[in-house]
């Protein structure tokens, strides 16, 4: 993934799925995960989507939150080293 390419990926609407060797599996994906109350109501349903993905993925990941507003979020998942 090059950094003009990661770019224009994530100007669309949806996550963008990478491995942490640049590897792009998916561009535009819509996250899903199992209902949590570490989510936020006010954030909206980026923020939340990945903080369900990320609560409830039984490997390491890392979600990076981009919102609108211009917020950005690291989400560590909790057996992340």
């Amino acid at each position: 993934m090059t950094a003009p390419v990661l770019r224009q990926a994530t100007s669309i609407d949806g996550a963008v799925l990478i491995e942490p060797t640049g590897v792009c599996h998916a561009i535009g994906v819509i996250l899903d995960g199992q209902a949590t109350e570490k989510g936020d109501s006010s954030r909206g349903a980026r923020y939340n989507s990945a903080v369900r993905y990320v609560s409830s993925s039984p490997y390491p990941c890392l979600a990076i939150v981009v919102s609108e507003d211009g917020w950005i979020d690291l989400l560590p998942s909790a057996t992340q080293a």
